[in-house]
């Protein structure tokens, strides 16, 4: 969220910077609210806020002397972004021809889907597959003893968020096929007598 202000009316010295002090909770007192400090600006960028809540802010102004009163507080709703990348993902079970990839969904209710990216080797270019929210989804149709290369990212109505690293895994070894079906067997000849 960014924050700006103007320079106080009546400085009473000079401001060596400002400080911002934002809470989720207004009924606290101020001194247990965060605070962000800035020097030679008059605006400023916090981060590592809760989407869809609302903030309750307050600006001061400081010299070398201390703080100068606290503006009127102002309340600003965080707005709702793209999903953060999914975390904790692993591959689960493997089998010759599938391969379950788990996370750990971080509760946003904003989700409406997952994107799966996932190639064949290094060089061959990706598949992509979208499903509804969930913590696993096993790709299926995989060719056996083949690694693949698979990277992951949450969607909701705001856009697609960041992928996770690649992460990859070989396809488990095929069972031998069953033996042929025409067989046949014959007594060996007896050896010729002289």
């Amino acid at each position: 969220m960014v924050v700006r202000w103007s320079e106080p009316e009546e400085p009473n010295g000079q401001v060596k910077g400002y400080r911002i002090y934002y809470t989720m909770d207004p009924s606290l007192p101020v001194g247990q609210w965060q605070v962000h400090n800035v020097q030679d600006s008059l605006l400023t960028t916090i981060g590592s806020l809760t989407p869809s809540e609302t903030y309750t802010i307050r600006v001061l102004a400081f010299t070398s002397v201390g703080d100068g009163p606290f503006s009127d507080p102002i309340q600003v709703k965080v707005m709702q972004d793209v999903p953060t990348q999914p975390t904790k993902f692993q591959v689960g079970a493997v089998s010759d021809t599938s391969i379950e990839l788990t996370w750990e969904p971080d509760g946003d209710k904003s989700i409406v889907s997952y994107n799966l990216r996932y190639r064949e080797g290094k060089l061959d270019s990706p598949v992509s597959r979208t499903f509804p929210p969930s913590s696993s989804y096993v790709v299926e149709g995989l060719k056996a003893n083949t690694e693949y290369y698979f990277s992951l990212a949450a969607v909701s109505k705001k856009g697609v968020g960041a992928f996770t690293n690649e992460i990859h895994q070989t396809t488990a070894q095929a069972k031998p096929s069953a033996p042929l079906k025409k067989l046949s067997a014959a007594a060996p000849a007896p050896p010729p007598c002289w």
